[in-house]
């Protein structure tokens, strides 16, 4: 994230004057800084050791029908899993499924309607979790599905038949 680049520069920048300078708040601001960096580097530090599947039913649909993408989430590691959010783009939006807390093995699972109001192909997917810091200095995504499309056809009307298609003659 831009925030961690601006944390890191400054602090490297404020060892450099320091060190250069001989002033000892640039040193104490630089330590300061470069042990926030660390300090929130390793809450990024760890495998998640998860088993994400989604499933989108139908594939396709006419526009003002149901569609709906179901997530489902195993713990497959042997320690229990902090709470973390799962983001999923649905369409223009991003869905966010907050994960409780999961001992090893334990499963989550959650549907999520889409809207299929207007025609055209929308793009659900991939799911990703983002692990980081509270201060947004560094952060590790990973992707765990693929994308998958959803078609949405556009509504049919029947009309009625227009005739035979010979001319009427009135006038005898």
């Amino acid at each position: 994230p831009p925030v961690g680049w601006c944390v890191s520069w400054a602090g490297l920048g404020s060892w450099f004057v320091g060190w250069t300078l001989g002033w000892q708040e640039f040193m104490y601001a630089a330590a300061g800084l470069l042990v926030l960096l660390a300090l929130s580097s390793l809450l990024t530090i760890g495998r998640m050791s998860l088993e994400v599947r989604t499933r989108l039913e139908p594939q396709r649909v006419t526009a003002g029908d149901g569609a709906a993408v179901e997530v489902w989430v195993r713990n497959t590691g042997k320690a229990p899993l902090l709470p973390l959010p799962l983001d999923m783009p649905t369409g223009q939006t991003v869905t966010r499924f907050n994960l409780p807390a999961l001992v090893s093995g334990s499963e989550f699972e959650d549907l999520v309607v889409m809207p299929t109001q207007r025609r055209g192909v929308f793009v659900v997917g991939p799911a990703t979790t983002l692990r980081g810091d509270p201060f947004g200095l560094v952060r590790r995504q990973v992707t765990w599905t693929d994308a998958v499309e959803l078609f949405v056809h556009p509504r049919t009307v029947v009309r009625d038949a227009p005739g035979d298609g010979r001319l009427k003659d009135i006038e005898g």
